[in-house]
């Protein structure tokens, strides 16, 4: 499993797996539009999940 850990603003963190998170249909929009290859393992800053 690739890791991908998403930060919301109010600092709370998930970490999903990062090919379901590029097939999600439940997530916003601009998490899909994200280029998670360079993401491996690092944070992606986001609006609050």
């Amino acid at each position: 499993m690739k890791k991908v850990f998403l930060q919301s603003s109010d600092n709370d963190t998930y970490i999903v797996d990062r090919d379901l998170l590029r097939h999600s249909l439940t997530l916003d929009r601009m998490l899909l539009d994200l280029d998670l290859d360079e993401a491996e393992d690092g944070y992606i800053m986001t609006e609050p999940i």
